[in-house]
């Protein structure tokens, strides 16, 4: 009916169960498990804190209720522990750096903390259910998938890795903000899939072994952020209230990204791209086998180096030189698909495409819609150039040349 305390300088060793009514158990000395272990406190404030180092290859089953789980020591840095089952705290706090088979935490209604490195083994992985999670540093899964959900927070600091090369997916389900600080990459096996309520800002760069990469809340970039789908897995970044305020670099099969105003982007993809901005749409890079390539601006497009073995499709919505197709100096736009440029709703657009290694290899459109119009256009092809159906009211200057 009352506590458990360890004191002694003596060290630990234990297969027993533990049960107490809503008081603590504290060790205090060294603990090695030898056979699995629950520990109960029952449904109040009864807290466990182990205040020097587990370890033992042994199941280990802690329900604290209201109270705290604290490990200030190293888990399971001599033996790496089983699998560790979290039944209920208020916090779970990890000091130093902990090693188990797997993490299974059911519920948390406060904070669970993991300061150091964080490492599993076994196929069950990680999954998280809680209020607010906070990964400060490394999270490695040797087999398995990483699942969160946290009605509140969730933050990662370190480098996160998932080598299961069949399974090592990445749920974040996150009810307040998803925070990926610039240390906080993603390095996987799996896919990533960002799925909650909340927010999510990011620096983070996010790899994964040809897995889609989803980020289905509006994100924001606290850095410039790299995205990396491989060859074969999409990208899926289409909230309305996205804000690309830094430089994202996406490569993938099939990418989809919508942003609400302004946002710069290096594409490699594989497959079709469709990118949507509130705002400027700046655009480099590769799309490969006959990729098509759809960008739509509610004002202006700017293009750099970029390369479309597909359709090359643009929209733009500004009125006057705030709206249009322009291309940053010392650059080229090649395009072996058709290309249309379409002025859409804002009046007197001006396209201005004029840098000398352009090649549009098929043919170059440019219509209206929805009261837009061209009121200047001006093109340059370094080899020779198939001008399709042009509206325009003002000035049309076309510029071809063989090499």
């Amino acid at each position: 009916e009352g506590a458990f305390l360890q004191d002694g300088q003596g060290a630990v060793s234990t297969a027993g169960d533990i049960t107490t009514t809503d008081d603590s158990v504290t060790f205090n000395s060294a603990v090695t498990l030898t056979g699995a272990v629950a520990i109960d406190t029952g449904a109040g404030a009864g807290t466990v804190a182990f205040n020097d180092t587990l370890d033992g290859a042994q199941t280990l089953g802690l329900t604290a209720g209201t109270g705290d789980i604290n490990f200030d020591g190293i888990v399971g840095g001599t033996s790496a522990l089983g699998a560790v089952t979290i039944n209920s705290a208020t916090d779970v706090t990890a000091g130093l750096a902990f090693n188990a088979a797997s993490l299974r935490q059911v519920a948390g209604s406060g904070t669970t903390t993991f300061t150091d490195a964080l490492t599993t083994t076994a196929a069950a992985g990680i999954e998280i259910d809680g209020t607010n999670v906070d990964f400060n540093d490394t999270v490695s899964l040797t087999l398995g998938d990483l699942d969160v959900d946290a009605t509140g927070t969730v933050r990662f600091n370190g480098l996160v890795t998932t080598s299961d090369v069949n399974n090592g997916l990445v749920t974040i389900s996150n009810g307040g903000q998803l925070t990926m600080t610039s240390t906080g990459d993603m390095g996987l096996e799996g896919a990533f899939l960002q799925d909650g309520q909340g927010a999510v800002s990011t620096a983070g760069d996010i790899t994964t072994s040809n897995d889609n990469v989803t980020l289905q809340s509006a994100t924001t970039l606290s850095g410039s952020v790299a995205i990396d789908a491989g060859a074969t897995g999409d990208v899926i970044m289409v909230n309305p209230d996205n804000d690309f305020n830094k430089k994202i670099f996406v490569t993938g099969n099939e990418i989809s990204v919508l942003a609400k105003d302004v946002i710069e982007v290096q594409i490699s993809a594989h497959g079709n791209t469709d990118i949507v901005s509130g705002g400027r749409l700046t655009v480099n890079g590769t799309l490969g086998q006959s990729s098509d390539l759809a960008l739509t601006s509610e004002t202006d497009i700017l293009f750099g180096n970029l390369s479309v073995q597909g359709d090359l499709q643009s929209v733009t919505r500004g009125p006057g030189t705030s709206g249009g197709v322009l291309q940053k100096a010392n650059t080229a736009l090649s395009v072996h698909g058709a290309s249309t440029f379409t002025a859409d709703i804002g009046k007197d657009q001006v396209a201005t495409l004029t840098r000398s290694d352009n090649d549009f290899v098929g043919p170059v459109t440019f219509n209206d819609a929805n009261d837009g119009n061209w009121v200047s256009i001006s093109i340059v092809d370094k080899n020779n150039l198939t001008l399709g159906d042009v509206t325009a009211t003002g000035n049309l200057n076309a510029t071809a040349a063989t090499d």
